[in-house]
């Protein structure tokens, strides 16, 4: 009970038993109140605590193969100055930066790894003021935490914490968001994102990763990109998700198919469609073109059936377009505005209606392809009624784009034309858009009369200009279909050079 233990520091040795002298002052310390008389008793009171702190500190670090002696009094002092931490003082510098010290030389260490990681938690309880006090430690401590301990960090709970903490780098001032993106950028990478991006902490992932896009500009387009390496990962995810549920097959395939679209698919195609929606032009604009080079690699498509495909259409992109086309949407309404300004702002405005047609092209474009992709595949392998729902809201885009009111600009108008006219021939000439099917054929007829007074006629006639129409994307391997079904329309023709205009397939440069 007596057993001295040997603690070293520096060149000095000192001898004591967990009950001496200066665990007494430690405990002590620990159950004073820290209001006092006046000015300068506080001021004592927050140096001497910040020394005892910085020596505990010190005396973990140099008995690493003692920590049971000296961990238990260091790590109860912590938590005393970080949980009732209301303002800013040198005692909470010091406890957090002893913190960060330890965990970056002993995380790896199994009898404290969890002790470190529920502390690490109430960093990001600290009220905002604080731990902005704290940034600039707080981002390099945790930086050098995933470069170090990725591979030791083994619980759902401690990635949590980490990528709470890393998320919450991002409302700092420089450097620490700086610091916190480039944490994220190294947990993507092949080694590091086994460990990090998993099934049960991907959400988690996904929002820091979009509270970065959200931030300043050049960051926020680099957060962009971010968005899309997740993406190119998900099937990783998924299917160490499947792996695990390997005893019962077709149980394991069902509940996958079911959860990756909740899960995976959805929020990460609806957090960049977000940032589609961005007020800034640069931002906005990336995020579309980063959109479009996911459903475009075959790889991500060839991952979706038929249902995903029209969930791709129906929760995204239409959605999407009724924001950015609507008469009522963002841009329109902020049109309204413009016109109301100063003539000195002219400038400014010009490069912002210039930014908000690159914006509704890109996005037309990309509709217009992806349906000319699928559209074969999709009318063949859904019913008449889950499909005829999906063209009136597709249909409703181009009416919105080519609205008066939407604010798009007479050439985008034209084009929007062409676009409009090149999805109605392919589904006329692949038997969707036919008389016989008198429903589907009667509204579109209605909803394009403004457009298009006579549907037949259009229908029935070659394009006028035949010198600026190019081949349309051919349907891919994955959209397939059988050959006995696809023979029943010998007039399918997807990659007929007459239906889309060069303008279309021109997203990057529209």
């Amino acid at each position: 009970k007596s057993r001295k233990s040997v603690l070293v520091s520096g060149r000095r040795v000192l001898a004591f038993s967990p009950d001496t002298y200066l665990f007494r002052i430690l405990g002590t310390l620990q159950h004073t109140s820290t209001a006092k008389a006046n000015m300068d008793d506080s001021k004592d009171y927050q140096l001497t605590l910040s020394l005892l702190l910085d020596l505990l500190g010190e005396l973990t670090l140099r008995n690493r193969d003692r920590l049971h002696v000296v961990w238990p009094h260091c790590h109860d002092l912590i938590i005393r100055t970080l949980a009732p931490a209301r303002e800013a003082t040198p005692s909470l510098e010091r406890a957090v930066v002893n913190l960060l010290r330890i965990a970056i030389r002993c995380l790896q260490r199994d009898e404290i790894r969890d002790d470190l990681l529920r502390t690490l938690n109430l960093l990001v309880k600290l009220p905002l003021p604080l731990a902005s006090s704290v940034s600039t430690p707080l981002a390099a401590g945790v930086h050098q935490i995933v470069k170090v301990h990725s591979s030791h960090i083994h619980s759902t709970s401690g990635w949590h914490t980490i990528l709470s903490v890393i998320e919450g780098c991002a409302r700092f001032a420089d450097p620490a968001p700086r610091l916190g993106f480039e944490s994220l950028q190294f947990l993507l990478h092949a080694k590091a994102a086994r460990h990090s991006l998993r099934a049960e902490t991907f959400s988690v992932f996904l929002d820091a990763v979009h509270t970065f896009a959200s931030s300043t500009l050049p960051m926020s387009m680099e957060a962009i990109d971010l968005l899309g390496q997740m993406t190119y990962r998900i099937g990783d995810v998924t299917g160490s998700r499947q792996s695990e549920g390997a005893g019962d097959q077709g149980a394991a395939e069902s509940n996958a198919k079911e959860a990756r679209w909740a899960e995976y698919w959805g929020p990460n195609l609806m957090a960049i469609s977000q940032l589609c929606r961005d007020d800034r032009g640069d931002s906005r604009n990336h995020a579309i073109r980063t959109l479009e080079e996911i459903l475009g690699h075959d790889g991500v498509t060839s991952q979706f059936d038929w249902d995903e495909k029209v969930m791709l259409f129906q929760i995204v992109l239409i959605p999407l377009a009724k924001d950015i086309y609507n008469p009522d949407g963002r841009f329109a309404s902020r049109a309204t505005v413009r016109r109301r300004l100063e003539t000195q702002l002219a400038r400014q405005v010009e490069e912002e209606e210039s930014s908000e047609d690159k914006t509704r092209s890109l996005l037309m474009s990309l509709i217009t392809k992806l349906y000319l992709e699928h559209y074969l595949g999709m009318f063949h392998h859904l019913d008449q009624a889950c499909f005829d729902g999906f063209w009136r809201n597709l249909l409703r885009c181009y009416l919105d784009a080519l609205n008066p009111e939407s604010g798009s600009s007479m050439s985008l108008c034209t084009t929007f034309t062409e676009h409009l006219k090149a999805i109605l021939r392919v589904s006329h000439e692949s038997g969707i858009l036919v008389q016989e099917r008198e429903e589907l054929w009667s509204a579109t007829r209605r909803d394009v009369r403004s457009i298009i007074p006579n549907l037949s006629d259009m229908l029935s006639r070659p394009p006028v200009d035949s010198s600026r129409v190019t081949e349309p994307p051919t349907v891919p391997d994955s959209s397939a279909v059988d050959v006995d079904t696809a023979s029943a329309s010998p007039s399918v023709g997807v990659s007929s050079p007459e239906y889309l205009p060069v303008d279309d397939v021109r997203s990057s440069s529209t």
